[in-house]
């Protein structure tokens, strides 16, 4: 206290009244901050949880950790997060595009600094993947009126959210997850200016089962986080004196986490972006397959982080857990060679991405019968038993 009293005395009356604008400054926020989030009507709708929970006193716990961290921690500038509002022009433009109106949209949190790819391209260019979030309202709407009472849309590997936020805010329900906690501030962030939006979120890594890797990130992309599992890569890092190999550097640690150990339930739309470890993931989630069915499926192929023959194994993968796939971001056809290894399919040297449909829808479209709510693919069942026994603990 004394300290504060002595450089109090050394302050000039121009000091003074550059602090008290501050003070004032800082208390309106603080009052604006409560007000915003003391209303009735903006209480967080969405959820963050850290299990697969089913009970309403859990629910109601979520929903209350989300509130309080909304409280708490919004708004994030102490971060190094921004809100960019241009970010709502582009669920706007959205808006246009399809029939189904926005719910109000405030904004969403980025990483400045030129740190990060998908943040300096909102921020350049107002949104990211336009055309794809487009798709997958177009989608969602199409359920609708097949008689899918709210559909879900997944997306796996999140990111800062602009494919969450983008469906989030037309009023779909989202289910996020992504394991970089820095990304899961900005979400979550973001969801604190939208309390509107229903999304529920995992701060979490998903796998074919549980077991404990670390999250690395290029230095210049920070928020594009890759698995990393190999004792001998892990090794590379936990020695190096600013935890950095080949361009890359260490960001956090984490447990992998089944994805069917998080969701059971029916998914129509779901988007897969995680670096390289889709093959993983979709080896976690044999139990959700076997009791629901996810319509349509969307992933990056990378061969930056995967080797063809990873990529190809991928696409047999994904053909024997019955879906057809086309590089067509509408999802149409023509679809690959429904070969049982895919040998045929070439894979441009590049990052893209492949559309996946349930094959009973691809055949219903073929012959023009209508398709309503599918139930869990039968025919998949042997594999799924083969994946079971092979990723049994």
């Amino acid at each position: 206290m004394s300290v504060l009293v002595g450089k109090a005395k050394r302050i000039m009356p121009r000091d003074m009244l550059a602090l008290s604008i501050m003070c004032l400054a800082a208390v309106a926020c603080m009052l604006s901050v409560n007000l915003f989030f003391s209303s009735a009507r903006s209480s967080p709708r969405s959820l963050y949880l850290s299990s697969l929970e089913t009970t309403h006193q859990q629910h109601e716990r979520s929903h209350f950790l989300q509130a309080t961290y909304c409280q708490e921690f919004f708004p994030l500038a102490s971060h190094g997060g921004s809100t960019y509002p241009i970010a709502k022009l582009a669920v706007d433009k959205l808006g246009e595009r399809i029939s189904r109106k926005p719910l109000p949209f405030r904004g969403m949190y980025v990483i400045g600094g030129g740190k990060d790819i998908v943040s300096d391209i909102i921020m350049g260019n107002g949104a990211f993947e336009v055309d794809e979030v487009q798709m997958y309202l177009k989608l969602l709407e199409q359920a609708e009126t097949e008689g899918i009472a709210d559909p879900l849309f997944l997306d796996v590997g999140s990111n800062i959210g602009m494919h969450t936020l983008g469906v989030a805010a037309f009023g779909y329900r989202v289910f996020a997850v992504d394991a970089m906690r820095h990304n899961a501030h900005l979400l979550r962030s973001s969801l604190c200016l939208n309390p509107s939006l229903r999304v529920t979120f995992f701060n979490k890594a998903l796998g074919s089962k549980a077991s404990k890797c670390i999250l690395v990130a290029h230095q210049r992309n920070i928020g594009n986080g890759k698995l990393e599992c190999d004792p001998n890569v892990i090794n590379e890092f936990m020695k190096s004196p600013d935890r950095t190999y080949q361009e890359l550097m260490y960001v956090q640690d984490l447990d992998i986490a089944r994805l069917d150990s998080l969701l059971l339930s029916d998914v129509y739309v779901m988007k897969m972006d995680v670096e390289g470890f889709e093959e993983h993931v979709l080896n976690g989630m044999t139990n959700l397959l076997r009791n629901h069915a996810i319509h349509y499926m969307a992933m990056e192929v990378n061969s930056d982080v995967q080797s063809e023959d990873a990529r190809q194994k991928l696409l047999w993968t994904v053909r024997k857990l019955g879906f057809v796939c086309t590089t067509n971001y509408q999802f149409q056809p023509p679809y690959f060679p429904v070969a049982q290894q895919v040998k045929d399919v070439v894979i441009p040297p590049n990052s893209w991405n492949i559309f996946c449909v349930d094959e009973r829808r691809a055949h219903a479209a073929e012959t023009g019968a209508t398709v309503g709510s599918l139930g869990p693919n039968p025919a998949i069942r042997p594999f799924l038993d083969e994946l079971d026994k092979a990723f049994s603990a």
